[in-house]
């Protein structure tokens, strides 16, 4: 029977900033997170949707050597990889790299897991469900990196421990309940 443990965001920042956990050792873990859907506004008749996700991801594993690996699995020269800009460097403390800050905001740094099969749902500023052919068209085009020279893409994501609405680590699924949602 899976353990349930109701938390808030800044109880559970403090619980990931103080796991001991070996640099570039993954961690999987089930997330499900809300943020918003970023649509186009022009001609949109959907103002202020929202995205709810849910994946599979490896904490506290690292980016270069993901990317390094793929190009080994590839038969492609380290050198294809040309190091990019990270636009949102975190500051981590000295346990693990699972949660950093920017700007002073915690954020989780996550790789999505290949076999992950996330799922999405997207919602109005009410709450009410839309569909996703309603709002393709509106919906913000993912770029392609084009510094890691590999045909498989390694995914990269930080997403703001404020967006996390579960997460499920080492067996126990924590809910977050903030005191001012």
């Amino acid at each position: 029977m899976e353990t349930i443990v109701k938390i808030t965001t800044k109880k559970l920042t403090q619980l990931l900033l103080q796991r001991h956990t070996h640099a570039g050792q993954p961690i999987f873990a089930n997330i499900e997170y809300e943020v918003s859907a970023r649509l186009k506004k022009t001609g949109n008749p959907y103002p202020d949707v929202t995205k709810k996700t849910r994946m599979t991801v490896m904490l506290n594993s690292e980016y270069e050597t993901g990317v390094v690996n793929q190009l080994k699995r590839e038969g492609k020269d380290e050198s294809e990889y040309r190091r990019g800009e990270n636009s949102m460097p975190l500051e981590f403390g000295r346990n693990n790299t699972i949660v950093g800050f920017f700007n002073g905001d915690a954020a989780l740094q996550y790789r999505p897991f290949d076999k992950s099969n996330p799922t999405t749902e997207y919602f109005t500023g009410e709450g009410l469900p839309v569909r996703y052919e309603d709002i393709q068209d509106f919906l913000p085009s993912r770029g392609k990196a084009d510094n890691q020279g590999t045909e498989k893409q390694i995914l990269w994501n930080k997403l703001y421990m404020k967006n996390l609405r579960s997460m499920k680590i080492d067996g126990v699924r924590y809910e977050i309940e903030n005191e001012n949602a």
